[in-house]
């Protein structure tokens, strides 16, 4: 299975074929980015989501009604 996998993803004609999901997607006019699997650091979303989190445990008190205004102001504060 691994090897008939290879063979044609080195055929020139199968490597510009793009997936059906990403078909299905451009069809709607939506745009669609794989991320390699596996590579958070290649993830903006995940640096997003660190400088919330830090932002949010540095200004938390451990109040729920201070946790409740925090954490979208913590999302807001992202770069």
């Amino acid at each position: 299975n691994c090897c008939l996998h290879r063979i044609l993803s080195l055929q020139e004609d199968f490597q510009g074929e793009k997936s059906l999901l990403k078909k299905m997607i451009m069809d709607v006019g939506d745009i669609c980015h794989f991320l390699p699997k596996f590579h958070p650091e290649m993830n903006l979303i995940e640096y997003l989501w660190g400088w919330a989190k830090q932002y949010f445990h540095e200004r938390s008190n451990g109040n729920f009604r201070t946790a409740q205004k925090l954490w979208q102001e913590a999302l807001n504060s992202c770069p």
